[in-house]
């Protein structure tokens, strides 16, 4: 969108039945599906899915990154915050 919420782009995207949160992190762009429970890496330029992780997250609804790196999520649900490590990070090692 621009400055006048004029549609400048749209992306068809079938990765997941719904997208309840995303965001920018090392240069990719991170999906958030609640009803899959699953979070998505992808490609900022071609949208298509680099990796997917299943979360443990009864109805997660927020999705960011702290400085370190790690994963945070919200549940409306059960009103509560989850930590998770990144599991690029964590195969890395």
């Amino acid at each position: 969108y621009d400055q006048k919420f004029n549609v400048l782009n749209e992306v068809e995207f079938k990765g997941a039945r719904d997208i309840s949160a995303a965001t920018w992190h090392e240069n990719h762009l991170w999906i958030l599906s609640d009803e899959d429970m699953t979070i998505f890496k992808m490609d900022p330029s071609t949208y298509k899915i680099i990796s997917a992780w299943q979360i443990p997250v009864l109805n997660p609804e927020g999705l960011c990154f702290d400085p370190t790196g790690q994963i945070k999520i919200v549940s409306d649900d059960l009103e509560r915050l989850y930590t998770f490590k990144n599991p690029e990070t964590e195969n890395a090692k």
